[in-house]
């Protein structure tokens, strides 16, 4: 069935511009027009569009009191704003009201198009949605990826973990870019976004499900959806906990898993990260300042009640560096889950190409240890590995109590 959409504009020019916009494409039709609001509000449940053009500024009945109106009495009908630049705060406004996207004029076919579909689409999965977490009966998991050093893998284990969980699964994974200043998830994944999260916490007052989902790039050549960290290191700073909390709140109930990218540090966006986490994967590689740091963390995680959640995983394991997995056992007083063998040129290729490794090299022994770690966690197990016996010398070597 066609998407059908009515214009309303007290311009009756703006209204055949639009139309001829629409014509050529098969997937829409125009249903109706109305030169103010009042007549839209009107002939709403005659004609049942389900999207409706709104502009702003019209006489009688302005768009922002129409779309109150629509928005209460017509649920089924969703509202896109027509505005000129200059016209930000009505946008929010009509957005308070249920206007569920705006474009500037002049648009583009394109862009009036693109619009279109994009608000039908969500709002026809938004219908879907609560049938369908009903009938699983799984609980999603949300997996943070966290380091408290630079250069461990965080970002690259991360991203392949969230491959691996769909490849095993078959489930439904998102990946969400938390290093806000210099996240590399999009460049791991050779995206280039158009828009990111700097984008949606700007709608502060509508972050859910439906709007989240919209800001959600699919990457078709894996099978997950992926929420990417700001374009510039500067837009970090719009981005407030509150909003990390809605974010993963609503990514909970679209999502059977998500896999999470920290940076290296405590801030409060990692922190809340944590706190909603199901599982925090601590990664560290076999160096002494890795391993003092990550010691330390514990001792944080320890005191906010969340070490419970922690599994840690080595990466580039190698006995060749002078320390072994015993040692970092003995350490940080826990097993390590998962051994990451050294494996510089598969993991630097797959990198370099924007494609993970466990796609691009199935068979290298990583991969084959990040997909046992993603049935490990698909599984939701609590025991990790056993615990090893035997003594090493780093808990001497770095006097940490």
């Amino acid at each position: 069935m066609p998407i059908k959409v009515m214009i309303v504009d007290d311009v009756k020019e703006t209204r055949d511009n639009v139309r001829r916009l629409l014509a050529l494409e098969d997937e829409i039709v125009v249903v109706g027009e109305a030169k103010d609001g009042e007549e839209a509000v009107q002939k709403v449940s005659k004609i049942k569009p389900d999207i409706i053009l709104m502009d702003i500024n019209m006489p009688v009945l302005d768009g922002l009191a129409a779309t109150e109106q629509i928005s209460v009495k017509f649920p089924n009908t969703s509202v896109i704003m027509m505005t000129v630049q200059g016209e930000l705060e009505y946008i929010k406004h009509a957005m308070t009201v249920g206007a569920r996207d705006y474009i500037t004029k002049p648009f583009s076919s394109e862009d009036l198009i693109t619009s279109i579909k994009k608000i039908y689409r969500l709002e026809y999965q938004k219908k879907l949605t609560p049938d369908s977490n009903k009938d699983s009966q799984i609980q999603p998991q949300t997996i943070v990826v966290f380091g408290t050093k630079g250069g461990v893998g965080k970002t690259t284990i991360a991203a392949n973990l969230a491959v691996g969980l769909h490849q095993v699964t078959g489930k439904k994974v998102v990946l969400l870019d938390l290093d806000l200043q210099f996240g590399d998830v999009a460049a791991m994944l050779n995206i280039f976004p158009k828009q990111t999260i700097s984008q949606l916490v700007q709608e502060n007052e509508l972050i859910d499900e439906a709007l989240v989902q919209s800001y959600l790039l699919p990457h078709s050549p894996t099978g997950i959806s992926v929420l990417p960290a700001p374009a510039r290191p500067q837009y970090a700073d719009l981005i407030t906990n509150q909003h990390v909390e809605r974010i993963i709140r609503s990514l909970q109930k679209l999502f059977d898993y998500i896999v999470i990218d920290t940076p290296a540090s405590f801030n409060e966006n990692v922190l809340m990260a944590l706190d909603l986490a199901t599982r925090i994967k601590l990664v560290l590689t076999l160096d002494l300042p890795s391993i003092k740091n990550a010691k330390l963390c514990l001792e944080v995680l320890e005191g906010l009640g969340l070490k419970e959640k922690v599994r840690v995983i080595l990466n580039n394991a190698c006995e060749d560096y002078g320390l072994r997995a015993e040692d970092v056992e003995r350490t940080l007083g826990m097993p390590v889950l998962c051994e990451l063998p050294p494996s510089s040129k598969v993991v630097t290729g797959a990198v370099n190409r924007g494609t993970p490794f466990i796609t691009l090299n199935p068979s290298s022994k990583i991969a084959e240890q990040v997909c046992q770690l993603a049935k490990s966690v698909s599984k939701k197990s609590k025991a990790t590995a056993p615990a090893r016996k035997k003594t090493g010398l780093l808990a001497g070597l770095l006097h940490i109590r």
